[in-house]
């Protein structure tokens, strides 16, 4: 199979950019989106932002459908479908289904991450133009472009890596690492860190905001602590999470944070919310040199309170960038900005649409 490359890629944004500007004609008279999870909730905010109007949003969850999103009412698919010229789709694992079922209805249909991408296509070139040129970055980046763009995986599977947030030589462990497993989950990346390093690193701080991830990653560490021999101190676990702010958030029954996994800000607190850190107050002048960040969507707060340790020490960085489309530009711009002397490099982990992972270094 050959290849995607940046030719391949220019001409598919090419290919798709009438109808993105058919779409972006029909923001006065309004669009519709399809799908009120994670990313829809993302993409109703990001569309006001850019000047659309949402007639509504269409949602096959029965919890979801009449309620409301920023005012937008949320609908089932009867009572939703044709309300506009244009839709949206937001729900990236289904796109293919959800636009043959609509075709007959709407005069354009593109998945909301196509979309984002071919109206920042200036942006998604300026950030692939970061990554170095280890035979394997760029590419990465534009099999998993050309994935959102056409919703297939198949020129991505060449450049499947499943050794995920170590597989870049820079960021073999050595033995005197400080690490810091931002979504932390059950402990599993950080149990990979301590084999990686042979149990010899200097320390860890593991951030985990869900109750139940976090109570299985307690039980993991007591477990590592005695097959490493390691000190009580070598691990730290902090049930809470990581932003620009210092405060407290909503996490409903999952362990992830609502509101749009925590898009809408610090909250006040109560018996169901965590503490918000900013890493560079929860940490001081305490040495880091790796952070590896996969907090649902929170990837650019996280950056924002972690400025100046980033600035100060320059720790490898390992950011997942599939949460928001945005991400795939956003994220090394905000590294770039905090920290112009950083190299880039990109990886896909997973077989799905999501776990690619940019390195900073």
């Amino acid at each position: 199979m050959k290849a995607v490359t940046d030719t391949t890629i220019n001409d598919l944004i090419e290919e798709l950019l009438p109808k993105a500007h058919a779409i972006v004609d029909d923001f006065g008279d309004g669009v519709t989106l399809y799908g009120q999870g994670v990313v829809g909730q993302w993409g109703a905010s990001h569309l006001s932002g850019v000047g659309a109007a949402i007639n509504c949003i269409i949602d096959n969850a029965p919890d979801k459908q009449g309620t409301t999103y920023k005012a937008i009412p949320t609908l089932r698919h009867d009572d939703g479908i044709g309300r506009s010229r244009s839709l949206l789709i937001s729900a990236r694992h289904h796109v293919q289904p959800i636009a043959a079922r609509c075709a007959p209805h709407y005069a354009n249909i593109m998945s909301l991450d196509a979309f984002v991408i071919v109206t920042n296509r200036d942006r998604i070139a300026q950030a692939r133009d970061m990554f170095e040129d280890d035979g394997i970055s760029r590419r990465s980046y534009n099999a998993v472009i050309h994935a959102l763009l056409s919703n297939s995986l198949e020129q991505c599977y060449p450049v499947l890596d499943n050794n995920m947030y170590f597989s870049v030589p820079q960021f073999a462990c050595g033995y005197s690492e400080s690490f810091v497993d931002a979504g932390a989950y059950v402990g599993d990346t950080l149990e990979k860190f301590i084999w990686k390093c042979g149990g010899s690193f200097e320390s860890i701080l593991a951030f985990e905001p869900g109750a139940r991830q976090f109570a299985a990653m307690k039980e993991r560490i007591r477990r590592l602590r005695v097959e490493w021999a390691l000190g009580e101190g070598a691990i730290t676990a902090v049930q809470g999470a990581l932003a620009d702010k210092n405060g407290h958030m909503a996490i409903d029954k999952s362990g992830l944070p609502t509101s749009n996994h925590g898009a809408g800000g610090v909250r006040a607190q109560s018996a169901d919310t965590v503490p918000i850190h900013r890493l560079d107050d929860f940490i001081g002048d305490r040495r880091v040199t790796m952070i590896k960040m996969d907090v649902e969507g929170m990837e650019a707060q996280l950056l924002s309170g972690a400025r100046q340790t980033i600035a100060r020490q320059q720790p490898k960085l390992a950011v997942c960038a599939y949460h928001y489309p945005v991400d795939l530009f956003s994220l090394a711009e905000n590294v770039q900005e905090i920290a112009p002397s950083y190299r880039f490099a990109f990886r896909w982990h997973t077989p799905v649409l999501g776990d690619y992972v940019l390195y900073c270094y």
